[in-house]
């Protein structure tokens, strides 16, 4: 008579090793975290261009993990504001910084906040 206890063993053995690769199949995959898009309107605006930028120290960063935040004009109750540079630190390491900016259109000048890409 053959033993067939070592069949059963491996059979078993296949099954249990199935159901773990199909298992691990079916589990969720991790979310796909998609840059920041562009923003597609201007927050303030204004009929005249901002005064032309201060001049600021651009100070040393560890470019892995912080950038510069240059300064700039931001409106205030229809006038401009100076609002200093500043280091900020960097979400992730292949994150880019978009700087805060004005652009000018025929309507007047739209400033759009700087942003994460």
């Amino acid at each position: 008579m053959i033993d067939s206890k070592p069949a059963k063993i491996l059979s078993f053995g296949i099954i249990v090793a199935v159901a773990a690769m199909l298992a691990a199949c079916s589990s969720e995959a991790p979310p796909i975290v998609a840059p920041m898009p562009a923003p597609m309107h201007y927050l303030d605006l204004s009929p005249v261009g901002p005064p032309p930028p201060k001049f600021e120290m651009k100070p040393v960063v560890d470019l892995r993990t912080q950038i510069w935040r240059p300064g700039y004009w931001a409106p205030e109750n229809g006038s401009f504001v100076w609002v200093p540079g500043k280091i900020m630190a960097k979400p992730s390491f292949t994150a880019v910084w978009s700087p805060d900016r004005w652009e000018r259109h025929k309507y007047g000048w739209g400033f759009i906040h700087g942003f994460w890409q």
